[in-house]
């Protein structure tokens, strides 16, 4: 699946061949989206998008069953941000989530300040778990240094300098021109295996009873702990693409195999969770280790059990050493039951 590289060269080639030659819309606005899913885009005089470059493989799943070619910015934009919860590249059920936006107009000297603002209320208004950062004010740099960088990264040409929105727009549009012509199947399908595993979890975040995100806090905490939250990022991104290619070739003990640690409870709980896991062994052992505190009675129990594990029916089934079965649905990096209250309790996977 590894096309851009093979894009990138390629499509350079066109573009310096043939680019005197080739009529384009003029570029007047460039918007820069980092998510992991890294993507630049290009918009004319009214802010119409007319061409964009997935920068990573990440990106070229997320896009490939998109069409935002005529959106206005602000709609392409979050159409994105949309569509990368919903394939897990963000993720609902945690705070450590990083958006980088950078945006710049020809003919609004405000554009990167407004678009920055409508994208922060779009957000805040869906109280989404996800900091918003601003790489000008994190990197302490200049537009035209942010631009430069841009540019070398997307081309891998080092010997411009002071590029304009018009060069980016020569690597981005070339790009776009051969990306938007291959086929994109595999890429489709892994997205629709992507959605589908995390549709139970958008589905409890979106029926959960939440506390107002304090965004103030929030985006302090990501910018403070930027490199660590990346890596995260990168990590659970990565993970989620391992799920579904265990599901496809039927290997999901070897990818469950592993340690999970709860994380939250769709409903309030009655007792504290001092920590609660779940260790699966490779060998088809497991170990659950908890221990909470009523919050009526202020007593704390805890209590290890250990025995044997295995899918049934794409169940995970926890059998202890007294024939006491335990069940768990399977979505992605997570493990959850249902509790008798109706009540759904998260596992996530962290090593």
């Amino acid at each position: 699946m590894k096309k851009i590289t093979f894009v990138l060269c390629l499509s350079l080639i066109v573009w310096l061949v043939s680019c005197q030659n080739k009529t384009t819309e003029k570029a007047y606005g460039i918007i820069d989206i980092q998510i992991n899913p890294s993507i630049t885009i290009v918009v004319d005089a009214n802010y119409k998008v007319v061409s964009f470059m997935p920068a990573n493989d990440d990106a070229e799943i997320l896009l490939s069953d998109m069409d935002i070619i005529g959106l206005d910015d602000e709609e392409a934009v979050e159409q994105i941000i949309e569509e990368a919860y919903k394939s897990g590249f963000l993720d609902v059920m945690s705070e450590e989530n990083i958006i980088e936006l950078f945006a710049t107009h020809e003919k609004d000297e405000n554009y990167h300040q407004d678009l920055f603002a409508n994208i922060k209320t779009f957000i805040e208004n869906d109280n989404l778990p996800f900091a918003l950062l601003d790489p000008l004010e994190r990197l302490d740099m200049d537009e035209e240094t942010y631009l430069n960088q841009l540019y070398t990264q997307l081309s891998n040409d080092m010997t411009v300098t002071d590029p304009s929105i018009n060069d980016l727009q020569g690597v981005i549009q070339s790009v776009y021109d051969t990306y938007k012509d291959l086929p994109k199947v595999e890429e489709i399908q892994i997205k629709k295996d992507l959605v589908e595993s995390e549709a139970i979890v958008i589905s409890e975040f979106e029926e959960m009873e939440r506390d107002p995100i304090t965004y103030m806090m929030l985006d302090a905490h990501a910018a403070f702990n930027y490199e660590t939250i990346v890596q995260q990022m990168e990590e659970r991104s990565s993970d989620k693409l391992d799920y579904v290619e265990a599901k496809r070739n039927e290997q999901m003990e070897s990818y469950l195999a592993g340690n999970y640690t709860f994380e939250l409870s769709t409903q309030e709980l009655t007792y504290f969770v001092n920590y609660h896991t779940i260790d699966l062994n490779s060998d088809g052992t497991y170990l659950q280790r908890l221990s909470y505190t009523s919050k009526v009675a202020n007593q704390t129990t805890s209590q290890d059990s250990t025995g044997t594990w295995q899918i049934l029916d794409g169940v995970l089934v926890l059998t202890n050493t007294g024939g006491f079965n335990e069940y768990f649905s399977i979505s992605s990096n997570r493990l959850y039951k249902e509790e008798v209250s109706g009540s759904k309790i998260f596992f996530v996977k962290v090593s």
